[in-house]
């Protein structure tokens, strides 16, 4: 995840909770956009780690 977010400005990667929500709509536009990475990020792993959104998931990269 780290790589996918390589762009984001560093204080959203040191705190992706208190980032902008809209930072992020371009890296799920990408990941909705790919059944394998939708099936992986969106279903598999928010249900495994139980979050609901990608600042979420970039806690945990």
């Amino acid at each position: 995840m780290r790589k996918l977010f390589a762009d984001l400005p560093p204080e959203a990667i040191a705190n992706p909770r208190a980032a902008d929500p809209a930072l992020f709509a371009p890296y799920l536009a990408y990941i909705e956009s790919s059944p394998a990475l939708r099936w992986k990020i969106l279903q598999r792993a928010f249900g495994v780690h139980g979050i609901h959104s990608l600042a979420l998931f970039g806690d945990r990269a």
